[in-house]
């Protein structure tokens, strides 16, 4: 398999299957329905969150949605008291359904759907100055509005996509899943700042191969994660604010030693293509399409009966004539 060809399985395995996303249409589609008829003075609703901007990894458990009102006066400009009388509405259109206030939405479960475990996650927000700005209802740390502005966000990661020949949105996933194959949380990036670096490191246009998107991504975020990230969705501030300087240093070279291996994997690409696979398999793992380990291990047999490779702590390299040496790699190992 070519890792063009690799790379194209690999985004569509991480694409949700219809019949979820069908699925969540129908109950964000009444879940909406049933806000915009029912709480006072909402003009309307949007969907937020990775599910609508097509960056969401399986399994699909949240759906978030914004119910945008002309005033908050109706609740006592109170944000916990205007995300209880939202909750329940929705809890009203949905049998059986239960809600809990968390720090930042009513969400609203046990919504008897055909995706196991998901959950609504209803905010309210009402508009500030121009534009799609809202002032979004937030619990924790304290009852307060927060500014906040999801559909610019949205906006900017719909362009920027277009702008890379609609393979940024596939790209993102994919760095996603790379992120969430390390178990440790202190060693994941979050999952939103994932997006908004995307944003800054492919701030321009450009046609790239998969591969060549992947390595950017590795190489320009690994910089990034130096220093705090902006998004259009925190108008007045930064993603990552109070991230410490310590796992900014550990993000950083986690992504530097993806940007690495990623490099070393373009360079070898064309000479080598088998080993190419084994290092793209190396960083993403399954469901990247898994590399044909029988053709290499003959290909190195044949290397070390002719001479041209050599063993070194238990690794076989192979370096015929003109082609760089490829060391072998486990699977599983960082």
């Amino acid at each position: 398999m070519k890792i063009k060809e690799a790379f194209k399985a690999f985004a569509h395995e991480l694409e949700i299957d219809r019949s979820t996303i069908d699925e969540a249409v129908r109950l964000h589609e009444r879940a909406r329905a049933a806000l915009e008829a029912n709480l006072e003075g909402c003009e309307r609703t949007t969907l937020s969150g990775s599910y609508p901007r097509s960056t969401r990894l399986a399994p699909l458990n949240d759906i978030d949605m914004i119910a945008v009102v002309e005033s908050t006066a109706p609740w006592n400009d109170d944000p916990e008291t205007a995300l209880r009388a939202a909750g329940q509405i929705v809890v009203d259109e949905f049998p059986r359904s239960t809600m809990e206030i968390g720090n930042h939405a009513a969400k609203i479960s046990n919504l008897d759907s055909s995706i196991k475990d998901v959950h609504l996650d209803v905010v309210v927000g009402y508009e500030i100055g121009s534009g799609t700005t809202l002032r979004i209802s937030e619990t924790q740390p304290q009852s307060d509005w927060i500014k906040s502005d999801p559909e610019a966000h949205a906006r900017d990661l719909s362009d920027a996509n277009e702008a890379w020949d609609k393979k940024l949105k596939p790209t993102t996933k994919q760095i996603k899943h790379w992120n969430r194959r390390e178990e440790d949380r202190d060693r994941q990036m979050p999952s939103f700042l994932v997006e908004a670096i995307a944003l800054h490191a492919f701030d321009d246009s450009g046609s790239l191969s998969p591969q060549e998107m992947a390595h950017r991504y590795f190489d320009r975020a690994a910089e990034e994660m130096k220093t705090p990230t902006t998004s259009p969705a925190v108008p007045d501030g930064f993603v990552d604010a109070d991230m410490e300087e310590s796992r900014r240093d550990v993000l950083s070279r986690r992504l530097r030693r993806a940007a690495t291996d990623a490099q070393e994997a373009l360079d070898i690409e064309a000479d080598d293509p088998d080993g190419a696979h084994e290092i793209w398999y190396r960083i993403f793992g399954d469901p990247f399409p898994k590399p044909n380990t029988e053709s290499r291990a003959a290909e190195a047999a044949e290397a070390l009966r002719r001479g041209g490779a050599g063993v070194a702590g238990g690794t076989v390299t192979i370096a015929p004539s003109g082609r760089s040496t490829v060391p072998g790699r486990a699977y599983g190992e960082e």
